[in-house]
């Protein structure tokens, strides 16, 4: 069941992909690009007293890589964007159960937070010949933490120095962290500092017992999906392993699953009754698998795509 749902979400990733495969970065960028719809809100009509019929509505235009932002001197007048066109069912109908890379949004959420101008979010957008037009959205406390997780990829060299101070990874850690009630969801953070600094110490660290942890102030993912915010919105939370099982399919590099093993057996020879069993299983018996499995999925898409 969980190879088949990879393989129904799997096509985003590798849409026109040659080889050689895409580095890290363009494939993330790539992935932003051609599944994602990002908008900034301009303008919202509210309905008057006067002519109380009128639904609200409001317009919006795309943002785009690096900066996922509209330039001030934009206008609709002069600007060559294509226009959206958001009515009163989009504004309120989130997106439910939709997967970007290794984040699930909820299939449930509890309340729908009231779009404002100047807000950049997420959307599913369809194509008329009147134009452009969405037919729901991600809201902002999750749309924002996605925004910022692509635009930090971008630059590299800025988010490695956030990264090696503590500080400044406290504030890259609540830009990128989504909160649903009293838990935060630390998913793409974790991710970015997988990929891009190719430090899994963390999430290797969530596989050992409680007890012998070393890194107690983040949440393992295991936690995450047990706590009632989450039961609650009904969010899908991937296990340890397949966090990175995913994020080795989002940047579209198995390799990323032989780092991430040789960083867990180099501490589990350390220390190998600190570590759960399932740990130890998977290291012996389904590494390789799972590589082999991530590289003929590569190829098969990438055969479908030429």
């Amino acid at each position: 069941m969980y190879k088949k749902y990879i393989l129904c979400v799997f096509k985003y990733y590798l849409h026109s992909v040659h080889p050689p495969l895409r580095k890290l970065m363009d494939a993330i960028d790539f992935f932003a690009k051609n599944a994602l719809t990002i908008i900034q809100i301009t303008h919202i009509q509210n309905p008057t007293t006067q002519d109380n019929k009128v639904p609200p509505y409001a317009f919006a235009y795309p943002v785009t890589s690096p900066n996922y932002i509209l330039t001030k001197g934009h206008h609709y007048r002069t600007t060559s964007l294509p226009r959206y066109y958001l009515n009163m069912k989009s504004m309120t109908t989130p997106w439910n159960a939709r997967k970007i890379g290794p984040l699930w949004t909820p299939n449930n959420f509890v309340c729908c937070e009231p779009i404002r101008i100047h807000d950049r979010i997420l959307v599913d957008a369809n194509h008329s010949n009147k134009g452009y037009f969405a037919l729901s959205h991600l809201p902002k406390s999750w749309s924002l933490p996605i925004i910022e997780f692509f635009k930090l990829c971008q630059n590299v060299v800025k988010t490695r120095y956030m990264l090696s101070t503590k500080d400044t990874r406290t504030s890259l850690e609540h830009k990128l962290y989504i909160k649903t009630g009293t838990i935060c969801i630390t998913t793409l953070y974790h991710a970015l500092v997988c990929f891009l600094n190719k430090d899994f110490s963390i999430i290797v660290d969530m596989l050992r017992y409680p007890r012998r942890r070393q890194h107690p102030e983040y949440v393992t993912f295991e936690e995450m999906k047990q706590s009632i915010d989450c039961e609650r919105m009904d969010i899908y939370i991937p296990k340890t392993i397949e966090f990175v099982i995913e994020l080795s399919l989002f940047v579209q590099d198995p390799h990323v699953v032989d780092m991430f093993g040789s960083a867990l057996k180099e501490q589990i020879a350390l220390s190998p009754t600190d570590f759960l069993k399932g740990a130890r299983s998977w290291l012996q018996l389904k590494k390789e698998k799972h590589v082999k499995y991530i590289e003929r999925l590569l190829r098969f898409y990438r055969k479908q795509s030429k």
